[in-house]
């Protein structure tokens, strides 16, 4: 019986090989095409450093704090941190992408020094801040931002090809929201007469949504036939308008540490960046 299996067998499967299936032809990738045409989604991470410009800062109330005099000013950066995010986007054109974002910063910081300024009152009185001259000003604030994106895809006539590599233009364009978060604010003054003492000006922490928006350009890096690639670009983000909260504690020998309502301290966080991304197309 077995050796009837095998006759046949013999007989049959040369016959159902050479009927076609051999000669069907497999599909060969095309190593000219950098086009994936059938990628509708596409995910990326990046990170990067922000260099922060003037934020605007400017005394609010000089009939409340310590302000600077002529020839000095309240406004400067919030310093420079390392930030990082992700993304995903979605193809609804050939050439462009429409998607959203997330970033996270580090800790920005604000510190300023009067080596001479103008006092709210000639006088110390209470209700408003008594910190002698000279004297300084901090705070930290924290930043993470949501975007909307548009992402062009420029055509192939636009790429620069070296041997594997497709490089080409990269453009976006992003609206959303900003959240800040000011805390730590704190002043110090230092009263030269005497009793000689150290006073402070605390504040507390406050949180703020307002109106973000971004611009990027840089260059793209694709190996051929792949799904992922990489790039460098510039971005400059605007994360919205930053606020202190209004709740002070004032600890000098007038308002002897009282919770007081003052103006709050605001500004707007600038930011041009250099960052470092991957994409991967799904």
């Amino acid at each position: 019986m077995k050796q009837i299996y095998f006759s046949l067998a013999s007989l049959l499967v040369p016959a159902f090989l050479n009927s076609g299936i051999l000669n069907t032809p497999i599909a060969v990738p095309d190593k000219t095409s950098n086009e994936r045409p059938d990628y509708k989604w596409m995910t990326g991470s990046y990170v990067g450093y922000a260099w922060s410009q003037n934020t605007g800062i400017v005394t609010p109330n000089p009939k409340q704090f310590n302000s600077p005099k002529i020839g000095d000013t309240d406004n400067d950066t919030v310093g420079n941190v390392p930030y990082a995010g992700f993304s995903l986007s979605r193809r609804f054109h050939k050439y462009y992408l429409v998607g959203f974002s997330y970033d996270v910063y580090g800790n920005f910081l604000y510190r300023r020094y009067h080596l001479d300024g103008n006092t709210p009152t000639p006088t110390p009185q209470a209700g408003v801040e008594v910190l002698g001259i000279p004297y300084s000003r901090t705070f930290n604030l924290d930043h993470q931002g949501v975007l909307f994106n548009l992402t062009l895809d420029l055509p192939k006539k636009c790429e620069y090809v070296i041997e594997e590599m497709h490089i080409k233009p990269v453009f976006g364009a992003g609206v959303g929201f900003g959240v800040s978060k000011v805390k730590g604010f704190q002043a110090l003054g230092y009263y030269d007469t005497s009793p000689y003492s150290q006073v402070t000006t605390l504040g507390g922490l406050n949180v703020t949504k307002n109106f973000a928006w971004q611009c990027t350009l840089g260059l793209g890096f694709k190996p051929r036939n792949s799904a992922v690639s990489f790039g460098l670009a510039y971005r400059y983000y605007n994360g919205g308008k930053f606020e202190s909260s209004n709740y002070f504690v004032l600890n000098d020998g007038v308002n002897d540490g009282k919770p007081v309502e003052l103006t709050a301290w605001t500004g707007i966080l600038k930011t041009q960046q250099l960052k470092m991304y991957i994409n991967a197309e799904f």
